[in-house]
């Protein structure tokens, strides 16, 4: 479950990464149009129970209205001595967020899902590395252009891994009122 990002954040964050690309060669950039903001992540997941998701989900999103996000510095997990993924934070309706984050997680968490221990971090990412990589102070000061969008759905996405990187089709959507 992701929130989408409009076309125009989605390509500005493609071209902050194209302009690290060449101090991060051990990256792999995430494609413009698989970027999204990451709700809750499901796995495998049988064809089967897709409708009882989709309920729980607009469930959870109609417990909470629509608010606003803004790119924001960058950052990397689990720490940028040893980075696994490189990603662009969020401010603005970060609380909204997290609320929404915590909805969807007890919603899923009935349906049997695992909840996620680690805190929530609205985040973007932007590269992953295969193996753990440092991150430079001097890139992490990089500029992000600091983007506002609204945040108005939730998309229940399937990912299917190709060579080139996951392709994502939506399955569902659910308003937030």
């Amino acid at each position: 479950m992701a929130v989408e990002l409009p076309r125009d954040v989605r390509d500005a964050l493609h071209e902050t990464g194209r302009a690290l690309a060449s101090d991060l060669c051990a990256a792999r950039w995430v494609k413009p149009d698989s970027m999204h903001l990451t709700l809750k992540f499901l796995g495998d997941t049988p064809a089967e129970i897709i409708p009882d998701i989709s309920h729980a989900m607009q469930a959870a999103a109609s417990q909470t209205g629509s608010f606003e996000l803004a790119t924001d510095a960058l950052g990397a997990f689990p720490n940028p001595r040893k980075a696994r993924v490189l990603w662009a934070g969020l401010s603005g309706g970060t609380d909204a967020c997290a609320a929404l984050h915590r909805r969807i997680e007890s919603a899923m968490a009935g349906l049997g899902f695992t909840q996620e221990n680690r805190p929530f971090r609205a985040h973007l990412t932007l590269a992953r590395f295969r193996d753990p990589a440092p991150v430079s102070q001097t890139i992490l000061d990089s500029q992000v252009p600091h983007m506002r969008f609204p945040v108005r759905r939730v998309v229940l996405f399937q990912s299917e891994l190709d060579p080139r990187g996951a392709v994502y089709t939506p399955l569902a959507t659910a308003p937030l009122d």
